[in-house]
C-alpha cells in the first residue's frame, strides 16, 4: 500500500473520530469520571475550574472549546445552566452535533458550564482553606433563590476574569432559568455585560393549567412541610438527595416507591427522566437508545431538597418570593430577618428583568402549562419566543434529545451570532471564519420539518 495513502487513511480515521467517537471508549473514560477525556473523544477541549461563592459553596465549572476555532479575542463566553438535579453533563452528553455546549464550541463560543450548589460535583464547603461536607444548615442554603443570590453571579465574575471579554452571553434550562431569572430581576450589576440571555422552559409560574400531579405538590407541599416535626425536616432537607445515577440505586427506589405505588412512580419518571421505572428502558422517541449506558452515568446529578421547596412554595404567585423562613419553615431556625435583612423575604418581579431574552417552551411540558407559560412570555416580553410542539419535544428533551439543536439550539446560536456580527468588524471577520469551519463539519443537516 502506498505509504501516503496508509498516513491519510490513519489521520482521516483520527479526524471521524473526534466527529463519531467509538461509544465503548466514551463508556471507558466515563465509568473513570475522566470528563476531560471524553470531551476529548468529541474533539472538544474541557476544563474544569473550583469557583468559591461568598458564603463558601465550591462550584465546578466546566470550560468547553473547540481549539481548531476558538480565538481568545474574540470567542465571546456562553453560560449554559442546568436544571434541578442536573449537571453540567446535560450539556455535553450526545453526540459532537447534538450537544449543546458541543454546538456553541463548533460555533465558535467560549461555553462554560456551572454545577450549582447541591449537585454532586458541587457539594463541598470550602472552611478555612479545606473542603469539608456542608452541613444541614448549609443544606438549608441549597434552594435556587441562593443559586440565583451567590452562585450565578460568582460564575459570571469567574468568566468575566478569566476571559477578559466585555460581553457574555446566558442560557438556563428549566430551574436554570428561574435561578438566572431571578438574580436579573434583583441585581443589574451585569445588565450592561450580558448581550442576551436565552431562557429554555423556565419555570417561572404556576396555574391551574400546570399538570394536575404536580400542581398538587406544588398546592399541597409546602403546608406539609411546615408541620414536620424538626428531626424529620432536618432528615429531608438537610441533606443532599438523588445523587446516585448508578442501576443499583434506581433498582432500589424502584422496589421502595414503584412496587407499592407504581402509578405515582410512573408519573415522576415520566416527567423528569422519560423512562419506565419497571423495564428501566428510556420510552422518549427524541432520546438515542444507542447511548443509553453513557446517559446512565450521570443522569441524575442530585441536588439540596430545597430547590424543591423553593418551587412549591410559590403556589399560584405571579410575583414569586424567596422562601419566608420566620412564617413558614421555622425548623431551619433561620429568620427572614437574617437571611434578606427584612422580615419580608426577598421578591422576584421577572417583569423587571432589563437585559434582552428569548424563551422557549415546548407543549409536552409537565412544569408549564401552556396558558402559564404564556403568561411568563406576556409579563418579559422578550426579542423572540417559541412554543414547540416538535414531536411530543417534552421539559427535558429541550437539552437532552438529540434533535434540540432543530427547535431550540439553531435559534439560539443564530440570535447570539446576529448580536455578534453588529458588535464590530474583528467580531464580524471572526462570524465568516466560523462559518467556514461549520461547513467543513461531516454532519448532515437532520432538521428537515424539525423546526416548530
Amino acid at each position: 500500500m502506498n505509504l501516503g495513502l496508509l498516513f491519510f487513511a490513519i489521520f482521516a480515521k483520527v479526524g471521524e473520530s473526534a466527529y463519531f467517537p467509538d461509544l465503548e471508549q466514551e463508556k471507558a473514560v466515563l465509568q473513570n469520571k475522566d470528563f476531560v477525556a471524553y470531551a476529548g473523544l468529541h474533539g472538544m477541549n474541557l476544563s474544569i475550574h473550583d469557583v468559591v461563592t461568598p458564603d463558601g459553596w465550591i462550584l465546578e465549572v466546566w470550560r468547553v472549546r473547540n481549539m481548531e476555532i476558538f480565538d481568545a479575542e474574540v470567542s465571546s463566553p456562553v453560560i449554559l445552566g442546568h436544571g434541578f438535579v442536573g449537571t453540567a453533563f446535560d450539556f455535553i452528553w450526545n453526540l459532537r452535533n447534538e450537544s449543546a455546549a458541543f454546538i456553541l464550541a463548533d460555533s465558535g463560543y467560549d461555553v462554560w458550564l456551572p454545577n450549582w450548589r447541591g449537585n454532586h460535583f458541587s457539594d463541598r464547603i470550602l472552611d478555612e482553606g479545606r473542603r469539608r461536607k456542608p452541613t444541614a444548615e448549609e443544606y438549608y442554603r441549597s434552594g435556587w433563590q441562593y443559586m440565583a443570590e451567590f452562585d450565578f453571579p460568582s460564575v459570571i465574575e469567574e468568566v468575566l476574569s478569566t476571559t477578559e471579554q466585555s460581553k457574555i452571553y446566558v442560557a438556563g434550562h428549566s430551574m436554570g432559568g428561574t435561578l438566572m431569572s431571578a438574580f436579573l430581576s434583583t441585581n443589574h450589576t451585569f445588565d450592561g455585560q450580558i448581550s442576551h440571555f436565552a431562557a429554555l422552559t423556565p419555570v417561572l409560574r404556576f396555574g391551574l393549567d400546570t399538570p394536575k400531579t404536580f400542581l398538587a405538590a406544588v398546592l399541597i407541599g409546602p403546608t406539609v412541610v411546615h408541620y414536620l416535626p424538626t428531626f424529620l425536616f432536618r432528615a429531608i432537607f438537610g441533606r443532599q438527595l438523588l445523587a446516585y445515577p448508578d442501576e443499583d440505586t434506581i433498582a432500589y427506589i424502584r422496589s421502595l416507591v414503584c412496587n407499592a405505588v407504581p402509578l405515582v412512580c410512573h408519573l415522576i419518571v415520566a416527567a423528569a427522566v422519560g423512562r419506565d421505572m419497571q423495564t428501566l428502558r428510556f420510552t422518549d422517541s427524541h432520546i438515542n437508545k444507542t447511548r443509553v449506558e453513557v446517559y446512565e452515568t450521570e443522569q441524575v446529578g442530585g441536588t439540596g431538597p430545597m430547590a424543591a421547596l423553593n418551587f412549591a412554595d410559590q403556589r399560584l404567585a405571579i410575583i414569586w418570593s424567596a422562601l419566608d423562613f420566620s412564617s413558614s419553615y421555622p425548623q431551619t431556625g433561620f429568620t427572614n430577618t437574617g437571611q434578606y435583612g427584612s422580615e419580608t423575604p426577598t421578591q422576584y418581579d421577572f417583569a423587571a428583568i432589563e437585559v434582552p431574552i428569548s424563551i422557549f417552551y415546548v407543549y409536552n411540558d409537565p412544569f408549564n402549562g401552556p396558558e402559564s407559560a404564556q403568561g411568563v412570555i406576556d409579563t418579559l416580553q422578550p426579542t423572540f419566543s417559541k412554543f414547540i410542539e416538535g414531536d411530543s419535544l417534552s421539559h427535558n428533551d429541550v437539552v437532552l434529545a438529540t434533535d434540540s439543536r432543530c427547535y431550540i439550539y439553531n435559534d439560539v446560536v443564530a440570535t447570539f451570532d446576529n448580536l455578534e456580527n453588529e458588535r464590530d468588524e474583528a467580531h464580524r471577520t471572526y462570524r465568516s471564519r466560523v462559518e467556514a469551519h461549520l461547513r467543513e463539519l461531516p454532519y448532515e443537516d437532520g432538521c428537515v420539518g424539525k423546526s416548530s
